[in-house]
């Protein structure tokens, strides 16, 4: 079963950045990139330009969703306190709870999803596995591309059908009908909070030749004119 993520794609503020979606994937490519030790300094700079372009003009899921955060458990403390001493943070104890105490409770929030690499990415959906239970290629192939609110309600609705027509194979790793529905779920709530999603394959071959095309569209001057994300 190939990996596959569900990655969500902020929604833009006041609509102030232009194609949220087609930022994010240029962030991705260019942090493979990084990561293989590919990044010219030009394109390191690049990187840092459009993640704090995406980030300071979009909303978070946490702040979308108003997730609680680590201080609103009546217990945190004794939470975060064991928590710090199977850690090898080098701040005292003190400086670790106040640290904590005001980030997102990925733990206590109900809109993780239950198909996710949890606790490392709490907000995504692992969509592997829909290559192995669906049996229409075309909608395998669309679970594979970006995906705007309006193309994840279409898929949503598509995947609906897929289960209540039980077109689908058994899994012995999972419960095929369930897994649909929570994709299903995943995709219609997202989409009405505004999000995208950006499918993460990790054993892909990035095409770097496609990402400096975007790249030369993003550094052409599509950051510099704001237009509403539809």
């Amino acid at each position: 079963m190939r990996r596959i993520d569900w990655q969500l794609v902020r929604p833009s503020k006041d609509g102030k950045v232009t194609d949220a979606l087609g930022l994010a994937e240029i962030i991705r490519r260019l942090v493979h990139k990084e990561a293989r030790g590919l990044l010219s300094e030009e394109d390191r700079a690049l990187l840092m330009h459009t993640e704090q372009t995406y980030l300071e003009g979009t909303t978070s899921s946490c702040k979308a969703v108003e997730a609680p955060v680590v201080e609103d458990d009546p217990h945190w403390q004794a939470r975060i306190i064991d928590e710090f001493g199977d850690s090898d943070v080098e701040i005292d104890l003190a400086e670790y709870l106040d640290l904590r105490r005001k980030e997102p409770d990925c733990e206590r929030c109900p809109y993780t999803s239950p198909y996710s690499l949890f606790p490392m990415d709490p907000c995504e959906f692992s969509a592997g596995a829909l290559e192995t239970v669906l049996v229409d290629h075309e909608l395998v192939e669309q679970a594979r591309q970006r995906m705007s609110p309006d193309a994840m309600r279409a898929l949503a609705a598509r995947l609906d059908q897929a289960r209540l027509e039980s077109r689908f194979r058994p899994s012995d790793i999972l419960d095929p009908a369930d897994y649909i529905l929570k994709a299903s779920y995943f995709l219609n709530f997202w989409a009405d909070m505004g999000f995208g999603v950006l499918p993460i394959e990790l054993d892909e071959l990035i095409d770097y030749g496609a990402a400096e095309e975007s790249i030369t569209a993003i550094t052409d001057g599509e950051l510099s004119e704001p237009t509403t994300i539809h």
